[in-house]
């Protein structure tokens, strides 16, 4: 078929957007035109990249204050975030700017499809309002619209829809682009019909750091990172502290958090602000972290065991489908020790079903296919549209 044009479409976070960047470099690669269209923060990045890019919407960030007034958003007594919050931050505060960006752009742009990561509703009503296919694009293992299946989100996304000028209809679309393999896959049944399996490949923004030390550690090395919204200087020390305790070299991803922030560190606990995952994750025995999709899945991809330490949105359910898939634990946040922390890091260094659970992981996910292999199935939606 004729080179098409292809949008996608994100929330503007390094979680939502870069999970798809290898779907777009394949698609790039072969002939088509892709665009990209999300938020101001994300923009400037993915033109860096080389991708045309378009700003629409708002920000996390921004939906978060619109919603709550500056306040932190509500969460559960034990820690979880509260769904209510979630449904109307998610369905309707950064779904509706989105959608009216998106229309507009839909008319500029004039995509033949339109693929979106699975919390950016906006983009699904947009094309669904413009009669264009739609694959989505799952990030979170238990599918974070798990919410429009709640009256109460049934009602937010049915306005949203009627409001649009666009036929009621699902969140999914044409198709589920899916990178959960099936030990770590929470999805609902309408998410199984529409499925399209595909394997999940790391893609690190260029200048990350790569440090060639862990390959001659000569010993353990256990790699922490908590992401780039939640992590606080405090949350990285108690979990320095405690890690840094065992016989063990400590790699530490910081992130936006500096360096000075956390004082001194024991020689064995090596501070880096970004690295290259896809580089770090085969010299690393295990993987600390705060059960980001993207580092859930780059660690098993590469067979690593795991401790989820989870700090909001979907880090639970992806923390509960590690420890379900055996291939690591969960500790959640509400009253974790020290020693509680330092003893499962210990447990998943010396308990030989750990690996082998990630390593049948790993083996699993790699006989999924690659996002070039999965592209001509996407693109069959265009051609049956037309």
């Amino acid at each position: 078929m004729p080179p098409s044009t292809v949008l996608f479409c994100g929330l503007p976070a390094f979680g939502h957007l870069y999970p798809m960047i290898p779907l777009a470099l394949a698609a790039r690669a072969a002939g088509h035109r892709v665009v990209f269209a999300t938020g101001a923060p994300f923009v400037g990045r993915l033109r860096a990249i080389g991708f045309e890019t378009h700003r629409v919407g708002i920000s996390i960030d921004e939906g978060v204050a619109t919603l709550f007034g500056g306040r932190p958003a509500p969460r559960r007594p034990d820690g979880r975030p509260d769904e209510e919050g979630a449904a109307a931050l998610f369905l309707d505060v950064l779904a509706r700017p989105m959608a009216a960006d998106v229309t507009s752009l839909l008319d500029r742009v004039r995509p033949d499809l339109v693929v979106h990561e699975e919390t950016a509703i906006g983009a699904r009503v947009a094309a669904a309002a413009r009669g264009i296919p739609a694959i989505t694009h799952r990030i979170v293992a238990a599918g974070s619209t798990e919410a429009a299946g709640s009256p109460a989100g049934r009602e937010i996304v049915g306005r949203l829809f009627s409001d649009f000028g666009a036929e009621p209809g699902g969140l999914h679309g044409d198709g589920v682009l899916d990178g959960f393999p099936d030990r770590l896959h929470r999805g609902a049944p309408s998410v199984q019909e529409s499925r399209i399996p595909v394997r999940p490949v790391l893609w690190s923004e260029p200048g990350g750091s790569i440090p060639s030390w862990p390959t001659t550690a000569g010993r353990p090395v256990v790699y922490l990172t908590l992401g780039t919204i939640f992590a606080q200087p405090e949350t990285f020390r108690a979990a320095i502290d405690a890690i840094a305790a065992l016989d063990v070299e400590l790699l530490v991803a910081l992130g936006p958090v500096d360096p000075a922030s956390l004082g001194e560190v024991p020689p064995s606990v090596h501070l880096e602000r970004f690295v290259d995952q896809a580089a770090v994750l085969p010299s690393v025995d295990v993987v600390v972290h705060h059960g980001g999709s993207g580092t859930m899945l780059g660690a098993a991809a590469h067979g690593r065991p795991q401790l989820v330490l989870p700090l909001g949105a979907d880090q639970f359910y992806n923390g509960e489908a590690v420890t379900s898939a055996g291939v690591g634990r969960m500790l959640e946040p509400t009253g974790v020790s020290a020693d509680q922390l330092a003893g499962t890091v210990q447990r998943l260094l010396g308990e030989l079903s750990f690996r082998t659970a990630a390593d049948a992981l790993a083996r699993e996910i790699a006989a999924m296919p690659h996002p070039r292999e999965v592209l001509p199935t996407i693109m069959d939606v265009v051609s049956r549209a037309a």
